[in-house]
């Protein structure tokens, strides 16, 4: 398994590699001009094709898009490309804290913690997921709105996985339960 986990980092890291070179002789950033969907049945494909190096949406959040209510498919979407882009280049130091926090405010997004390790504890079957043989705290989220209408309110639950070097996306697009909830 380590060296199977070891050929998928290389594979992602040579796709970085191949997409900064694209930029560079394109002059634009390519991730700029990926197309969004606007059915959430077309998220799992369309993350496969255009985030799959950076951005694992496991197999609970592809579920989870079945039964979604939130209303805009699109800020779906690009909230899932800044996690892929700007999140992970927060995450790799290529970027500060600050200018990924300004990405965030221009799509109308915040990201925090999600919830304590303690309260957690409480939700485990929420706020943890298998991940590679271990259980996983999804310990941070994205978040768009404050309303817990789920037309209105945007959650995207995950966790920095820096062996493989990408985001891992547990939950979306809804509210996970809380001790306020």
């Amino acid at each position: 398994i380590d060296r199977l986990s070891e050929q998928v980092y290389k594979s992602n890291d040579a796709c970085g590699v191949l997409r900064a070179r694209l930029c560079e002789k394109l002059d634009k950033n390519i991730d700029d001009e990926i197309p969004l969907v606007s059915e959430y049945s077309d998220i799992p494909i369309w993350v496969d094709r255009y985030l799959s190096d950076r951005l694992y949406l496991h197999p609970r959040a592809r579920r989870m898009l079945d039964d979604a209510e939130y209303e805009d498919v699109h800020q779906v979407c690009k909230a899932l490309i800044l996690l892929a882009t700007s999140y992970r280049d927060k995450a790799r130091h290529a970027i500060t804290s600050e200018q990924f926090k300004e990405e965030c405010i221009k799509l109308s997004l915040d990201e925090a913690a999600s919830i304590s390790k303690i309260q957690a504890g409480r939700f485990a079957e929420e706020y943890y997921i298998d991940y590679k043989g271990k259980r996983m705290l999804l310990d941070r989220h994205l978040t768009d709105g404050t309303n817990r209408e789920p037309r209105y309110c945007l959650r995207i639950y995950f966790f920095w996985d820096s062996d493989a070097q990408m985001v891992v996306v547990g939950s979306l697009p809804a509210h996970l339960t809380t001790q306020y909830s």
